[in-house]
């Protein structure tokens, strides 16, 4: 991949320092070290509610600063830096992913697809499909980010764009609109029981459905793309600049025999592989529903269940969707002229593969070290009890309520763990305030999107982070995190904006947020 080309035009103070990322990683984690020692030696701590599973009650929970300047911590940090790093998932994921996906690049699939889609799709509407399909992907959770955000670049360097602005726009994409979808996922499920449970607590009889929201999400995601577009193509361009890159023929090319063959047998052998997946997620029929987990009480339970075989296997479907493309069109247009082109495939895109593993180690103990000091627990913690103790009503609560969910997802950004410190609380309040509890549930859907791209909390920031710099052509001057961070916010305050304007409206003119649910009771 030619990375020399180009350059970037984003304007940089003569004396900025020039911080990499590992290093900023580095230095978090000891300053988390120094703050968890000091928050335990003032005795920090909060109190927050949860719903006991078996009886329904609502049970109060401590939360403390875990020191880590003593003899526990210490060994803690250096007994647990390997585990933490080898079960970084960002890590192992991309190395599987990369696999397949190399297969498809070296293959030239995606590259003839994207100069296909180019001669027909102007770049705005490119771009609006990239958010479109990143917000729509978060239904495989966190693989949509080690698809899209190579996906984005390509996407770009292919249409002779930059390729920095399409890893933007689709980090962008796939963060803010990461529990925002019109498709039912693993997470909606989790969110869903907590969010029944607390539900009950004032309604014993209260039952939440899924997609109970699908109407305010749907005109929500392609809003969120339209806006998405318009920040990418009016600012983000021109804040990165051009890609220089020679003028090339491969429209032309596209039009030979073998390419054209190649697209036939890639399309009927997807064809075939499409059906085996549809027949592994069927129930009901002979030797069917091979990715189910039986166990689940229903359908979506079965097939996005923590214990369900097509949810933990995603990585691996994914993977050998694009490995059966690629190797299908490589075949056939004869690209690949025996096993060990094909072989040779799968490690050329594993160039990048070691820069995702030092930032990985870096990464990998700051986000374990602050989860073990509880300070985001203990932050969550005092937020709830802040929540509880508004007194406001109606719109004013919502966009109270949306800006503290915010807060705390820079430093719990983890949906199912923030909900069910927050549901116990939220649910049963706003339904006294005549909100129904779907409502609420989507109010939090939302702030939990609206900051995940902001925070180095968040795991999957380091593929962000790596790919940034595997495009930025000036390697002397390292895209930090902070850089990396203001690249977002454009996105996270028009989105913030525009979601508040949408709950008003919905919330003054009653319409339904999804088949037979209101805003309010």
């Amino acid at each position: 991949m030619n990375t020399n080309q180009g350059d970037i035009q984003i304007r940089k103070n003569k004396r900025e320092m020039h911080l990499h990322p590992a290093t900023f990683f580095f230095l978090m984690s000891f300053a988390i070290i120094i703050i968890s020692g000091i928050g335990s030696m003032l005795g920090i701590q909060a109190t927050y509610t949860t719903i006991n599973s078996v009886t329904g009650e609502l049970e109060p929970t401590l939360e403390t600063f875990h020191t880590l300047m003593n003899r526990e911590g210490i060994r803690y940090i250096f007994g647990n830096a390997i585990r933490h790093f080898i079960t970084f998932s960002p890590l192992v994921t991309t190395m599987v992913f990369f696999i397949g996906f190399g297969v498809m690049i070296k293959s030239g699939l995606l590259k003839d697809l994207v100069i296909k889609i180019s001669a027909r799709l102007n770049h705005f509407t490119i771009t609006f499909l990239l958010f479109l399909t990143g917000i729509l992907l978060t239904v495989i959770t966190d693989a949509a980010y080690i698809v899209m955000i190579p996906l984005g670049a390509l996407f770009f360097l292919y249409n002779r764009r930059h390729p920095l602005v399409g890893i933007i726009a689709a980090f962008a994409s796939v963060s803010l609109g990461y529990t925002l979808n019109i498709f039912v996922s693993n997470i909606d499920l989790s969110l869903i029981n907590y969010a029944n449970a607390a539900a009950k607590i004032i309604d014993p009889h209260y039952t939440i459905n899924y997609g109970a929201d699908l109407f305010i999400m749907l005109v929500g995601i392609i809003l969120m793309s339209w806006v998405g577009t318009y920040i990418t193509e009016r600012f983000i361009v021109r804040k990165i600049g051009k890609y220089k890159i020679e003028a090339t023929t491969e429209t032309e090319s596209l039009q030979t025999p073998n390419k054209r063959k190649g697209f036939i047998i890639c399309s009927i052998t997807l064809f075939f592989w499409f059906l085996f997946l549809g027949y592994a997620i069927t129930p009901g029929l002979k030797f069917s529903g091979l990715l189910l987990d039986y166990t689940g009480s229903d359908y979506l339970t079965q097939l996005f269940g923590f214990n369900s075989y097509w949810q933990q296997g995603i990585v691996i479907i994914t993977t050998v969707t694009f490995f059966i493309a690629g190797i299908s069109y490589g075949g056939g247009s004869g690209k690949f002229k025996n096993n060990n082109d094909v072989i040779d495939s799968m490690m050329s895109y594993m160039t990048i593969i070691s820069s995702i593993i030092v930032m990985s180690f870096f990464a990998s103990q700051f986000i374990a070290l602050f989860r073990q000091t509880n300070i985001g627990m203990v932050i969550a913690a005092w937020s709830t009890e802040i929540i509880k103790a508004l007194n406001f009503t109606g719109l004013p609560l919502i966009i109270i309520v949306i800006i503290f969910i915010t807060l705390i997802n820079l430093f719990v950004p983890s949906a199912t763990l923030k909900w069910s410190i927050l549901s116990p609380i939220m649910v049963p309040t706003l339904m006294q305030l005549n909100l129904t509890p779907e409502f609420t549930l989507a109010i939090f859907k939302v702030g939990d999107s609206l900051t995940n791209g902001l925070t180095p909390l968040l795991p999957y920031f380091v593929i962000f982070i790596v790919f940034l710099n595997y495009y930025n052509p000036n390697k002397q001057k390292p895209i930090g995190i902070t850089k990396a961070i203001s690249l977002m916010f454009p996105y996270v305050i028009t989105y913030f904006i525009l979601w508040i304007l949408i709950f008003i409206g919905w919330y003054i003119i009653g319409l339904p947020i999804g088949p037979g649910i209101y805003p309010t009771i």
